[in-house]
């Protein structure tokens, strides 16, 4: 369990640095005045209300300018995403125990040559999600040891 938990960890370290430093603003902002897009603003970056209030502000605020619809539509669109993303990164830790057992039992398979040991490794790495992709090569050689989000260059 703590293993998963510390994957998870790593995981999510790994997709938010890839993450756009600054992203697009949201598409209900569109034809707004630059008054209301700062009214958002202030709304939206208020770190000192809960999530609720935050929302119920943001509702209070899109109906004043009429985009409503808007904002439930980017909303509804953001929280199937996040969900989508827990369900495949859920999905990468439950498959990685098999999958890496696979893996290192091809690779010390000794009655396979080389070629054949890393073309089966390749064809199966094929198979699995980028997800599992990324939890693998976390969990392999030259990453033991090292810190979640270091390089091998830390380690040196």
């Amino acid at each position: 369990m703590q293993l998963s938990i510390l994957l998870l960890l790593s995981f999510s370290a790994i997709v938010l640095s890839q993450a756009p430093s600054k992203p697009a603003p949201p598409p209900f902002l569109n034809g707004l005045s630059n008054d209301a897009k700062r009214e958002f603003g202030a709304i939206a970056s208020n770190k000192k209300i809960t999530r609720l209030d935050l929302r119920n502000k943001v509702y209070e605020w899109a109906d004043k300018y009429g985009v409503r619809s808007g904002v439930e539509d980017y909303l509804t669109k953001k929280n199937k995403a996040k969900a989508d993303q827990r369900a495949r990164i859920q999905a990468a830790i439950d498959n990685l125990p098999g999958a890496y057992k696979t893996l290192n039992a091809l690779g010390d398979d000794d009655s396979l040559t080389q070629e054949d040991a890393d073309s089966k490794i390749k064809q199966t790495l094929a198979g699995y999600t980028w997800e599992l992709k990324e939890l693998l090569r976390l969990a392999g050689p030259g990453n033991q040891g090292r810190k979640p989000g270091s390089t091998p260059a830390d380690a040196a």
